[in-house]
Parts: structure tokens; C-alpha cells; sequence
């Protein structure tokens, strides 16, 4: 019987570090700023969820002082912000973008302090979308990720 549970061990923990490498983030850089802000997408995560709705997992590093004040002052609204901005690291999210449409919206959201750890995290799936910036981060993002989405028919006015 022992020997039996040493071996379903030992294979569950080979099957576990087996589909790990299988789905290891594949972060590629999407977008930089001259404030040293970088946006990075996990290549592995890009799905088509509809016709003309792409997910994808986002990865936005906060280089400068700058970028961790922003970040900071996003979690003082909701008073989850740490004492101090230099604490501040990146975030992790996954969105939804409707190729056809430029819009947006978030599905779910975590920020890391410099230690690696979670700050604040929300899986709150906001049923809204957002009207995607021309010349931003989520633009960028959108050009990427909707490049490949041959079938998406852009709605016109």
C-alpha cells in the first residue's frame, strides 16, 4: 500500500511540473514608454473567446517613479494602496478586447510589490466595456492581439 502512495506521488508531481512547462507564460513586449514602463503579453493566453473577442493575460512592469505613483494612486481610491509608492512592482491582468468594436474591459487584476508578493488582487469581471485609447498601452495591445483576427468585421457608424 505504501509503495503504491509513494507512486501516485511521484506521478501526480510529474504530471503537475509536466503541465506547467506546457503553459509556462510566454511574456512578450508589447509596448514601452520613455518613462521606462514596459506592457508585455503572455503569447500562450491569447484566446478567442467570440467571433471578434479576444482574452489575453497582460503583464505592465513599473519601471520609474513615475509609473509606481500611478499605480499607488489607483489603490489609495480603493484604500489598498501600500505606505509607500517604491513598493509598488507590476500588475498582472487578463482582458477581454472586442477586436471589432476598440473596446475593453477587464476581467480580472493583481499588483505585486517589489517582493513578489500580492498587494491587491480583484476577479471582479466588469461587464463594461471601455472605448480603447488611440495611442495607448491597451491600442498597442489591441493592434497586437487583434492582428491575427482575420474574421473580426470592424462595425462602422
Amino acid at each position: 500500500m505504501k509503495t503504491k502512495t509513494v507512486w501516485a506521488v511521484i506521478f501526480l508531481v510529474a504530471v503537475l511540473s509536466f503541465a506547467e512547462k506546457i503553459y509556462a507564460a510566454q511574456w512578450t513586449l508589447c509596448a514601452s514608454v520613455p518613462s521606462g514602463g514596459r506592457l508585455y503579453y503572455d503569447k500562450n493566453s491569447v484566446k478567442k473567446m467570440d467571433k471578434n473577442i479576444m482574452r489575453v493575460s497582460n503583464k505592465f512592469e513599473y519601471t520609474s517613479k513615475t509609473d509606481k505613483q500611478r499605480a499607488h494612486a489607483s489603490l489609495k481610491r480603493i484604500k489598498k494602496a501600500p505606505k509607500n509608492p517604491d513598493m509598488m512592482s507590476h500588475d498582472l491582468s487578463v482582458s477581454e478586447i472586442n477586436c471589432a468594436t476598440g473596446t475593453h474591459r477587464l476581467i480580472s487584476v493583481a499588483f505585486y510589490d517589489v517582493k513578489g508578493r500580492v498587494i491587491y488582487s480583484s476577479a471582479k469581471f466588469d461587464k463594461r466595456w471601455g472605448k480603447i485609447v488611440a495611442d495607448s498601452f491597451m491600442d498597442e495591445l489591441r493592434k497586437t492581439i487583434c492582428g491575427d483576427c482575420r474574421e473580426c468585421k470592424t462595425k462602422k457608424k
